[in-house]
């Protein structure tokens, strides 16, 4: 059996955690390194797996600026144009 990749275990911990904001302190507690370029990866997807939405947001938590991303599954708050 292969074994599991940083990226897949970042991609899992997206789709059991969807359309919650995650921590960047949430993905540290991973051990993922390079977390950008594995959400940028699994972003844009590959053979395997479709592209997956996620958002990110800056916010100010006791005076330090931290970064929360989500998995977004389906839109929100949005309007789409129909036929």
């Amino acid at each position: 059996m292969p074994r599991e990749t940083q990226k897949s275990r970042l991609r899992n911990f997206f789709i059991t955690n969807a359309n919650r904001w995650i921590s960047v302190r949430e993905i540290f507690a991973l051990q993922i390194l390079q977390y950008n370029a594995r959400i940028f990866d699994i972003k844009r997807g590959d053979k395997d797996h479709k592209p997956m939405t996620i958002v990110n947001k800056a916010v100010l938590l006791q005076g330090v600026t931290q970064s929360c991303y989500k998995y977004v599954t389906e839109l929100q708050g949005e309007f789409h144009l129909t036929k």
